[in-house]
């Protein structure tokens, strides 16, 4: 059985009307985080997101490992 020391931090915003410039902040802490092997999932779904934020959502979240992003 493999096993792993990995930590994931969980944040659900679903169903609420976040703002780009609370995204960007909460990416920013994610960010910091990359260093310690640290999974970070946020979860934006059912959330009125324009679709150029999503699309660079998507683009954040294929370009770093450690950031997962459900829409």
């Amino acid at each position: 059985m493999l096993t792993t020391n990995q930590t994931t931090h969980h944040i659900d915003l679903s169903s609420n009307c976040i703002t780009n410039k609370e995204i960007q902040c909460l990416l920013e802490l994610f960010d910091m985080n990359n260093t310690n092997g640290t999974l970070n999932v946020l979860d934006l779904h059912d959330n009125k997101l324009s679709v150029e934020c999503e699309q660079r959502l998507k683009q954040i979240e294929e370009s770093n490992k450690w950031i997962k992003i459900i829409l």
